[in-house]
C-alpha cells in the first residue's frame, strides 16, 4: 500500500495499473502464483531505475 501512495502522488495511470495488478493478485484463484514473479519483476525494475540514475 505504501507503493500505491508513492506512485499515486506522481501519476494516476501508474496507480491504476498497480491497483489492477493487486486486485488480480488478491481475487483470482491463480493470484498466489503471480506474487513471486511480480515481486521479482518489480525488484528488477527498481534496480534498473536506481542504476540508471547513477
Amino acid at each position: 500500500m505504501l507503493l500505491m501512495f508513492v506512485v499515486g502522488t506522481g501519476n494516476i495511470g501508474w496507480m491504476l495499473a498497480l491497483g489492477t495488478i493487486m486486485a488480480v493478485e488478491k481475487n483470482m484463484p491463480w493470484g498466489k502464483r503471480l506474487s513471486a514473479p511480480l515481486g521479482v519483476i518489480l525488484l528488477g525494475w527498481g534496480l534498473i531505475l536506481i542504476l540508471a540514475g547513477m
